[in-house]
């Protein structure tokens, strides 16, 4: 998934457009760049955000009872704190809404478990906002999940902490097991969209991609600075629960269930394998070369001047490190930034827009290593492995630790793989020699020592 919470770094990209008309002078080209960055910035200062923006202020009172909101017009729009709405984390404020009639959870889900899906934790209130879209239609089946819930929305519910856990606890168990469940955390760009497919290919797993209900826990957990582990603990543990009850009532035939999480999910890895032990998980990981040169061709539509332009100015370097208030929250999605003693700002301050990708791709890293250590997570697959073998390593994973899925399912050809060609990036677009030889020197600062580092006991064919 992209590193949505960078989306403001690139706030000037629509507008670099106009760069590409020849009737525009090189100096008048550059002063459409810098009046730009300086519109925004003026902007932004204007509008701070409270560095915690996923937990409550403790200034309103918790939530008594469910509720009905109705909204002013269908769907929503991410917050304001993206360039892209549409990557915003979920939040009851995407929405337009009028309180409506009071309600009981219970009664709703008896009524509407067709149409309602979890969408985020509100926890300014202490409830969970549900979204409830048109008979019929499955946000899991178009899409990216939370997007689709918030696009699709008709109406709102919301219902209080222990409303949610005690009506939960009360419904049928087997509906609502997390023994048929597969978790699926990655690094992002690292092939979680070929997993899925392959899943679909060898079995009739369910999969949701992207229930931000988790990513708001595992912002909680960052802003809290785990303070707060028991309750993220009851709160992943009755959102699993609620979800596979959800789906297999929607689709009785299809009892496996896997969730792709975000990336920043893998945080909390360790506190969903508490609250949902008898899952199965997966990580998947890619190089990190290769992972920044995908979100740059993304961020920058292919303009590779603008991006060449910006860099060679150093823009991206004042606004991220001196203007913006990203560094307010950057460091919730990239942990190790927190370890100034052996990644001080100085280290990758320098590489700008670059800087971003990296940390998270490296503090991702270094949480799931620690975490199959740990036993939270039991299966790592490689991108280049799972692009060669595809339905054979993902059939090899589930054989593993999942066996359920696949046991009507006949065997893929495990000699498949070896005609499929995994591409090699030889040369990158977007980074020069110069950021290839700055980001291994960085990564060096960290014991894995390498962007292309394979961790111990990847799963392979070889």
């Amino acid at each position: 998934m992209v590193l949505s919470v960078f989306g403001t770094l690139l706030l000037s990209v629509p507008a670099l457009s106009l760069l590409s008309l020849e009737i525009l002078s090189f100096h008048f080209k550059i002063c459409i760049l810098i009046c730009l960055l300086l519109g925004v910035t003026l902007l932004r200062s204007t509008g701070k955000q409270d560095p915690n923006i996923f937990i409550g202020s403790g200034e309103n009172e918790p939530a008594l009872f469910s509720q009905e909101l109705i909204l002013q017009k269908k769907g929503g729009k991410g917050n304001g704190y993206f360039l892209d709405s549409s990557n915003g984390f979920a939040s009851i404020h995407d929405f337009n809404y009028v309180p409506g009639k009071t309600i009981l959870f219970r009664q709703l889900l008896a009524e509407k478990k067709n149409v309602i899906t979890p969408y985020c934790v509100d926890d300014e209130k202490r409830q969970i906002v549900f979204v409830e879209t048109s008979s019929g239609f499955d946000p899991a089946d178009n899409g990216i999940y939370f997007q689709s819930q918030r696009d699709h929305a008709i109406k709102l519910y919301v219902v209080p902490y222990e409303e949610y856990h005690s009506t939960i606890a009360s419904l049928d168990q087997k509906l609502t097991s997390t023994k048929n469940l597969l978790l699926l955390y990655g690094t992002s760009r690292c092939g979680t969209t070929l997993f899925n497919k392959c899943l679909t290919n060898l079995t009739t797993m369910q999969s949701i991609s992207e229930p931000d209900i988790f990513t708001s826990l595992a912002n909680m957990a960052s802003e809290s600075f785990r303070t707060r582990d028991a309750e993220i603990v009851a709160l992943a543990r009755s959102s699993a629960k609620l979800l596979c009850y959800l789906h297999r009532n929607r689709y009785p035939e299809r009892r496996d269930i896997c969730f792709a999480f975000r990336f920043q999910v893998v945080y909390i890895a360790d506190l969903i394998q508490k609250a949902i032990p008898d899952s199965k998980t997966v990580f998947i990981y890619r190089n990190a070369l290769d992972i920044i040169e995908e979100y740059l061709k993304s961020w920058f539509i292919d303009n590779n001047f603008a991006y060449q332009f910006i860099r060679f100015c150093g823009l991206d370097i004042v606004y991220i490190y001196y203007f913006s208030n990203l560094l307010d929250h950057m460091w919730k999605l990239m942990p190790l930034m927190k370890d100034t003693r052996r990644f001080p700002v100085s280290s990758y301050q320098g590489l700008g827009c670059i800087s971003p990708y990296l940390m998270a791709w490296l503090s991702v890293m270094h949480k799931a290593i620690e975490s199959h250590k740990s036993g939270n997570i039991s299966i790592l697959i490689r991108y280049d492995d799972l692009v060669k073998w595809q339905e054979a390593l993902v059939w090899k994973a589930l054989k593993i630790d999942f066996p359920s899925s696949v046991s009507d399912v006949l065997i893929p050809d495990l000699s498949i793989g070896q005609r499929r060609c995994v591409p090699k990036q030889d040369a990158y677009s977007y980074l020069s020699d110069q950021d290839v030889y700055d980001i291994k020197r960085f990564v060096a600062l960290h014991e894995i020592g390498t962007p292309d580092y394979i961790i111990p006991c990847t799963l392979c064919l070889n």
